[in-house]
């Protein structure tokens, strides 16, 4: 994932620091940090840092690599129809399982009134209704539990907002533990999800209001938000054992505090989970997927197949930083790869505040063979990614810079001698 100024500029000044020297890699086309500045895409536009520029795509089968050139190329519709080229029969599943018609599949609210309506009709005249997925959500939960085991856990689920993770990753929780999937006991487990607050808006008060039922994070401390003062402009932040201290939200910025939203999840053995935050000290890594091997008590026992970790969320807030793993955002996905992929995407509420190129390009470019496409509205989507402007910097507002500028100075700079090379 791309990273901040404040975070590249710490990173730099480390490296400096220690007489090293570093090669900057990423994606430009890929999601912007949530903390403010875009240093890397600077670096190559507005410094004189040699830049190489890898443009062999290797993740994708043949069929599929030439639709995500297609995306890259900013041509929405020419890639999806390569992405509708490889039929969901790719997907190893199981018999008897629902298999979407198409590999990128309209989901709207109007269809999903009509077969609830259609469905309420045939079961008061007592006729017969196939079984198929009623809504969006009961699409995805279908098609993944649909797959064989072997496939779900190269299967990653793509959403761009939480709020499409949390409810997926609980549906899908459910309908294995009623398919007998999951072991008998089942327990809810307190969780911390982060709650993506740029720092921008962490520097005013009435963000720190919004937020009252969060958990500020400042020197590995957890403090609950006890109060605010209007009038002083601090907030009260208060630990565990009741130690109180004021804070303002510029120092917040400055010291990298981090607000969580709490939240529980319920857990049975056999669910698949994923760490949301990486612990050095306990030796968690964000992102990495362990599976529940048992449940008691408080306690949550976790194995990757190598290794056991035990974690006792209701007794350590460290140890809250988990997440069912079903489902993941596209902030989180990046630099994902996997079999097979399925993505949410679309305009409905917050959605369309989240479409854009780099999140459908992030979402539609992690699979190898496979990806499965749902939307709530495929063209308003497609408009939305169309319409969608990318988001400037401070440089690009102050100090705009033409094509032929850039091309004047390149040329320059790549004619140009060694003094000592040159006549007097």
């Amino acid at each position: 994932p791309m990273v901040g100024n404040t975070d590249m500029a710490r990173a730099y000044a480390l490296i400096a620091a220690g007489g090293g020297r570093a090669v900057a890699s990423g994606d430009t086309d890929q999601l912007q940090a949530i903390a403010p500045g875009q240093p890397f895409r600077l670096q190559q536009t507005r410094s004189a840092a040699d830049v190489a520029i890898m443009k062999e795509i290797v993740r994708q089968t043949p069929e599929l690599r030439e639709a995500v050139y297609s995306l890259i190329n900013r041509d929405v519709e020419r890639a999806l129809s390569g992405l509708e080229s490889v039929k969901p029969s790719q997907v190893p599943r199981q018999e008897g399982a629902w298999v979407p018609e198409h590999s990128v599949t309209e989901f709207s609210h109007s269809q999903e009134a009509k077969l609830a309506e259609v469905q309420q009709k045939a079961m008061l005249k007592g006729e017969a209704f196939p079984d198929i997925p009623m809504t969006l959500y009961e699409a995805i939960v279908r098609d993944y539990t649909g797959r064989t085991p072997e496939a779900r856990e190269q299967t990653l689920i793509v959403t761009h907002l939480n709020e499409d993770r949390r409810v997926l990753n609980s549906m899908i929780h459910d309908a294995r533990e009623k398919a007998g999937e999951l072991g008998k006991e089942q327990v809810m487990v307190p969780v911390l999800n982060t709650a993506n607050i740029r720092d921008g808006e962490l520097r005013r008060l009435s963000t720190w209001e919004t937020h009252r039922d969060a958990l500020a994070l400042v020197d590995n401390v957890y403090h609950r938000i006890a109060g605010i003062s209007k009038d002083d402009g601090l907030i009260i932040l208060q630990d565990a054992e009741g130690n109180t201290r004021l804070i303002s939200p510029r120092e917040a910025v400055a010291e990298g505090v981090t607000l969580y939203t709490p939240d529980t999840i319920r857990v049975g053995t056999g669910d698949r989970m994923r760490f949301t935050k990486s612990d050095r000290e306990r030796g968690y890594v964000a992102n990495s997927v362990w599976t529940v091997t048992a449940v008691s008590g408080d306690s949550v026992t976790l194995s990757d197949g190598q290794q056991t970790r035990v974690i006792r969320p209701g007794q350590e807030r460290a140890e809250q930083h988990i997440d069912l793993a079903y489902a993941i955002t596209a902030h989180g996905a990046q630099g994902a790869s996997e079999t097979f992929a399925i993505a949410l995407e679309g305009t409905e509420g917050n959605r369309k505040q989240m479409a854009g190129f780099e999140s459908a390009y992030v979402a539609l470019s992690r699979m190898k063979q496979h990806v499965q496409v749902y939307t709530d509205n495929r063209q308003g989507w497609t408009d939305a990614i169309n319409n969608a402007v990318q988001k400037g910097t401070a440089h690009d507002v102050l100090e705009p810079k033409s094509d032929r500028e850039v091309m004047n100075a390149e040329r320059l700079f790549s004619t140009a001698r060694e003094l000592r090379d040159v006549a007097a």
